[in-house]
């Protein structure tokens, strides 16, 4: 094939070489063109001062004879001159002697001249005589047209552009021949013979050496060239003789593929059969997979109805004013049959995710709600063992975000129950916060702290293992199954998130739960107090509290822009400290001698398991531990009033807030159950919450107390004989008189497909059997 011109070797090497040639002459063109530049400006400076000085001193005897006439002809001699286009002599007031102008010259090139050295220049020299150089005779002024240097100077400036383009064009042809001559050509006909052996050579030759080329690179290319041709002719002999045996391979091949393929045909007979009867396996293990989820719904159902019976009825005893043996022994079985409960929701979890049938949800939900509600029903728990229980949202944490709350709840749940198993005193610490990664998404971190026995760095990593514990002794000691933190890491990372641990023995643990979530549009607005700021600004609040707990009400005071301090926990006050007390006008304790002795507004923190008799007999408003953010806002924003030295208990009415009368009595709800226990735990936790109570065994009855009277709240079973829940649900809501009624749904059914159905079927609200006095009572004050 011809090589064309442009890609040869020589062109690009000549090409390559005239561009460089081309601009290292530009170069310095331009280098010589600037020099010439400068010294041309400068000579035209030189040239009129020399003028200047040469005519100064006659012209300054025409100035001093003050001789018009000289004057006149000094000028017209310096007019011959073809720069200049004006001259002009003066006396020593300005006053002109004589002057003469000519017209300046155009031309198609004046604009690159006035362009470099500018259209005209003056020159003005004083007149003085030798015996006088003090004394001013006057002034001669020369003004010329610089265009006769510039047209000058832009000839030699295309001359010396011309010269080096002409150069450069000579170089590159003659760099053009000598790069043919020299390397081109040989390796053309290098190429020619490379051609001619492969197309006429059936066995490889030597090839030439072209002349002049024995000992350069030209000469080592051919050397290697031949050396590959002498390795191309031995390997072509060992390939002739490898293609032999083949072909005798081949033959023995056939015989052999013959004998297999009547092998392989029994085979694949056999493999018929046995895919068979993997069919035949599937189909069954298919089924048992049915069979098994079928019996976990009615185990849980089934186990769960009873439990609900046993732990309900030692609820309403414990409620009836037990001797100290029996309240002992009493919660002994409560916290046996809650182990119970807990550990039958684990076991069905963990075998959903054994057969992949856990489906996480995508929802929007209240986040600050789901993250206090699981604090909030742990909080009798951490009452019972004198522990205190918060939690700390920070201000970076969403409202509202899209994610499973449920599976949310589970994790916090499992987590902050293992807390205060093992937390023998202290505290126990739930703080979130989030960090945002784009407009649509944010990462949730919630850590979960306490004060406990801690775990060793050698077992941490067998902790979330299923049916694992820390050791033995743990588990003899505190009970469990291990399942909970195992189940708990398996639903985060199916969640997209993670659970890590830090703990020492004896220092308590940390563990931080890290879960993504996706943000809705519309993002809540932060608590701000509503009074005006001059109020907010003038009350003081003092908190006197364990440090943990006093640090989170002094962060949520200062985000609310409230004055607030918090005086020693340990050792004695001191004076001022005392001084400050007494002038504060609000303070927030969950020390009850405090508020006896204390007459201005107090909010008593108090653990959840009191009651309203619990509070002291004063002015002060109580909230149950742990905090609630939004609880804890609206009651600062009704004790923090116009005249806040006026506050009373009987004028507030906060969420959550504990007063004389928790519920009053004119609440009424409807209990529809069919399973008399169970009928009967609801009934006596709600008379003991303060609500009137009236029954129904089926949803008939339930539809029929309906039209009778009108209820506040209706608790609905949903498996009932002669009209299950769902269908009675579904008959109050296209009730006018019934549509807006609350209907929560109190049932065995504890699955998540079974949450759906009762939200699908217009409940408002779901409570799975066994359900405590705590979670009765906190789900009744959300809807009431």
């Amino acid at each position: 094939m011809k090589t064309r011109l442009s890609e040869r070797l020589s062109y690009k090497q000549a090409r390559n070489t005239l561009i460089l040639t081309f601009l290292i002459g530009a170069l310095f063109s331009v280098i010589q063109v600037t020099l010439d530049f400068y010294e041309q400006d400068h000579a035209i400076d030189q040239e009129m001062q020399a003028l200047l000085n040469i005519s100064s001193t006659p012209a300054a005897r025409i100035a001093y004879n003050i001789d018009e006439e000289l004057a006149q002809e000094l000028l017209l001699g310096l007019l011959r001159s073809p720069a200049i286009i004006r001259a002009e002599m003066t006396d020593e007031n300005n006053t002109p002697l004589a002057a003469i102008s000519r017209d300046i010259q155009h031309d198609t090139t004046r604009v690159v001249s006035d362009t470099l050295f500018g259209k005209t220049r003056q020159y003005k020299k004083p007149l003085r005589v030798a015996y006088d150089p003090e004394e001013k005779l006057g002034f001669l002024i020369l003004e010329i047209d610089t265009y006769i240097y510039g047209s000058s100077f832009i000839k030699r400036s295309v001359v010396t552009a011309v010269t080096a383009i002409i150069k450069g064009l000579i170089l590159a042809i003659v760099l053009l021949l000598l790069f043919y001559r020299m390397t081109t050509q040989p390796l053309s006909a290098l190429t020619r013979d490379l051609r001619r052996v492969n197309n006429h050579a059936r066995t490889p030759i030597a090839l030439k050496y072209p002349a002049g080329h024995e000992y350069d690179e030209i000469g080592s290319l051919v050397d290697s060239i031949n050396r590959l041709l002498h390795v191309i002719s031995t390997n072509l002999k060992k390939r002739r003789q490898a293609e032999k045996q083949l072909r005798n391979y081949l033959v023995d091949l056939e015989n052999i593929v013959d004998n297999r393929t009547a092998e392989l045909n029994a085979r694949n007979r056999q493999l018929r059969d046995s895919n068979e009867e993997l069919d035949q396996a599937r189909q069954d293990a298919v089924l048992m997979a049915k069979t098994r989820a079928s019996m976990l719904a009615s185990m849980s159902h089934e186990v769960r109805t009873p439990i609900n019976g046993i732990l309900g009825m030692i609820d309403l005893l414990l409620g009836d004013n037990p001797t100290e043996s029996q309240q002992e022994k009493l919660q002994l079985a409560r916290e046996s049959g809650i182990i119970l409960v807990q550990l039958l929701n684990d076991v069905l979890d963990f075998s959903k995710f054994e057969s992949d049938k856990l489906t996480i949800e995508a929802i929007v939900f209240d986040l600050h709600d789901t993250l206090e509600t699981a604090t909030a029903l742990l909080g009798q728990s951490a009452a019972d063992k004198n522990l205190i229980l918060q939690n700390q949202l920070n201000r970076s944490l969403p409202h509202t975000v899209v994610g499973d709350p449920t599976r949310l709840h589970q994790i916090l749940t499992n987590l902050l129950g293992n807390a205060i198993k093992f937390t023998h005193q202290g505290s126990v610490t739930l703080r979130a916060w989030a960090d945002v990664q784009t407009d649509q998404r944010c990462q949730l971190h919630v850590e979960i702290r306490d004060t406990g026995i801690g775990i060793p760095e050698a077992m941490q990593g067998d902790i979330f293992t299923a049916f694992s514990q820390a050791s033995s002794d743990t588990t003899r000691k505190f009970g469990g199954t291990g399942l909970g933190l195992a189940l708990s890491k398996k639903i985060a990372e199916a969640m997209g998130g993670s659970i890590t641990v830090e703990s020492q023995p004896n220092e308590g643990s940390r563990f931080t739960v890290v879960l993504p979530f996706e943000q809705t549009v519309q993002e809540a607005q932060p608590y701000l107090l509503n009074h005006p700021a001059t109020i907010i600004t003038s009350t003081t609040v003092a908190i006197v509290a364990p440090p943990v707990l006093a640090s989170i009400l002094y962060n949520y005071c200062r985000e609310w822009r409230l004055d607030s301090w918090v005086p020693s926990w340990h050792g004695p006050w001191q004076q001022q400290d005392l001084v400050r007390f007494s002038k504060t006008a609000l303070l927030l304790t969950h020390i009850q001698h405090l508020v006896v002795e204390r007459q201005n507004p107090t909010l008593l923190l108090q653990s959840s398991g009191n009651t309203a008799s619990d509070v002291p007999k004063t002015d002060a408003v109580a909230l149950s531990l742990p905090i609630r953010k939004d609880h804890l806002h609206a009651t600062l924003s009704e004790l923090i009033g116009p005249d806040i030295h006026h506050a009373t208990a009987s004028s507030m009415t906060p969420p959550n807030v504990i007063i004389q009368e928790t519920h009053p009595m004119t609440t009424r709800i409807l209990v529809v159950e069919d399973n008399p226990t169970n009928l009967m735990v609801a009934e006596g936790m709600l008379e003991q919450l303060g609500y009137q109570v009236t029954t129904a065994r089926n949803g008939q009855q339930c539809l029929d107390r309906c039209q009778q009277a009108l209820f506040d709240l209706v608790l609905m079973d949903c498996n009932m004989p002669v009209m299950d829940g769902y269908e009675a649900c579904r008959q109050l809501r296209n009730n006018a008189k019934t549509c807006d009624m609350p209907v929560i749904a109190l049932t065995a059914n504890a699955l998540s497909h079974d949450r759906e159905r009762c939200y699908r079927a217009g409940m408002q609200d779901y409570i799975a059997k066994p359900f405590d006095r705590s979670t009765l009572k906190q789900t009744l004050e959300k809807w009431l």
